[in-house]
Formats: structure tokens, sequence, C-alpha cells
């Protein structure tokens, strides 16, 4: 398959969304191969901000993610044969600047089958958290994440067709909702790398809604790694039942 038929590939997969029960957007980000060797633990911070987005809560006591700021530190630890747990410790500070703390994920990623030097690459990351009722209606909620995706020299594809779990509330009825990211990047410089990054939500199995209420986010990234600078940053335009515009980006600190 050609560079050309995989990003084609890619954005078809995407091609179709609608509207799901609302999650608090903590860690906007499409997985790759990487994870942790044996014993080695890592920091990351994923800060967003969302510039124009939604302000009317969609259910009683909602904090709204229009005008707010998302702060989650995420600890990892390398398993070893590719497994790699991670935690995340969720904080919100709203548009009116009152600060939460918001909630606390699980997660467990294990890499199937790494390709750093080149090809196909697939694994997958379950994750389980507990989010306050202000910012998630079910609160407790269980994600599968299926990773795969492919590199070159210059070029990168990963899709992550994301299933997500309510396991509280009206939607705790065991069919997931569909919620796939894709991204595309090209090698521009030694260690840096251009790209989008796409999020969509189709919403529950038991029901799509229709195509012109989707929830969609494309993202404009860079990702640099280079000594000890490492993070991506990025700007999303969102259309329908998304938010218009969010910044965000995830920094990696040496440990």
């Amino acid at each position: 398959m050609t560079i050309r038929a995989k990003v084609l590939l890619a954005i078809a997969l995407l091609g179709l969304a609608a509207p799901a029960r609302a999650v608090l957007p903590d860690e906007i980000q499409v997985y790759d191969d990487s994870f942790n060797p044996r014993g080695k633990i890592g920091v990351e911070l994923h800060l967003n901000h969302t510039i124009d987005g939604a302000t009317v809560p969609t259910y009683p006591g909602e904090v709204t993610t229009g005008g707010a700021t998302r702060l989650t530190p995420e600890f990892s630890l390398g398993l070893g044969g590719g497994f790699e747990a991670g935690l995340y410790l969720n904080t919100v500070v709203d548009r009116h600047g009152t600060a939460f703390l918001a909630g606390a994920k699980l997660r467990m990623k294990y890499i199937i089958h790494p390709a750093p030097d080149g090809g196909l690459f697939y694994g997958v990351n379950v994750e389980v958290g507990r989010i306050g009722h202000r910012f998630e209606a079910g609160r407790t909620g269980l994600e599968l994440r299926p990773i795969l995706g492919w590199r070159s020299r210059d070029w990168l594809l990963v899709v992550n067709p994301n299933l997500e779990f309510a396991l509280e509330g009206v939607d705790s009825n065991g069919v997931p909702d569909f919620a796939p990211g894709v991204k595309i990047g090209r090698k521009i410089a030694r260690g840096v790398m251009i790209g989008t990054e796409m999020y969509r939500d189709f919403g529950s199995f038991a029901g799509f809604a229709p195509i012109h209420q989707e929830a969609t986010e494309i993202y404009a990234v860079v990702d640099v790694v280079r000594g000890p600078f490492v993070f991506n940053l990025g700007i999303g335009r969102g259309f329908s039942g998304a938010d218009r515009w969010t910044v965000k980006t995830i920094i990696s600190l040496p440990f």
C-alpha cells in the first residue's frame, strides 16, 4: 500500500461520526508504539485549554469545557515485555478560575509488536477511571484503545479505534461508544515532525446519530524529540458538537 493510500484510508476511517456522552478532554493524544523499558519511570504533563467551547451545561451541575484549562500529570512505569502501567491525576480550572481535582485514571499498555526502525506496529491500552460528576455524567468508565500503526523513515500513521464503556449511570448498558483517533505525521528535520491528529465520536454502537450532528476535532501538531526536549504541541478546530478551538501540549519531563 502506498503512502497516499494509507493516508486516504486513515481519513476514511473517520469519515462518519456522531455525538456521544460528554467526557473530560484531559488527554488529547493518539497512542503509538512507545513504552518505557523495565524499571523506567516516566512523567508527562498533559495541558490543554479550550479557547472557544461549550458554556451551557448538558446536565445539572456540569462544569463546561469552554474557557477551562485541564492539567493532568501522568506517571508511568515500564514493567518489561512491552507492558507499561500508568496513573493520571486529573485537575481542572474552570472559566471562572475555580480549581478542581477532577478524578484519577489507571491504565495498562501492552505493545505487542513495536517497530522503532520502521514497519507495522500494534498493541492495546486499557484504562479505567473515576471522574467527578461535575465533569462526566457517568463518573466511572473504561476505555479499550487498540493501537495500530505504520512508520517509515519520514512518515508516521497511527489509528486508535477507541471503545469507551460507561460503567455507571444511564449509559452503563454494556454497549460502548466508538471514538477513533488518527495521527498522520511527516518528519521535517532531525527530531521534528509535523502533522495532523483527528478525533471523532460515532456515539454508541446501540445507534449512531445523524452525520450532520457529528463531533469532530482536527489538530495541527508538531512533535519535538531533541535531547531533553520532548513535547507535542497542537491547536485544534472543532466542528458540530465539538469545542470550537482548543490548544494542547504534552511535555515529557526528564526523570
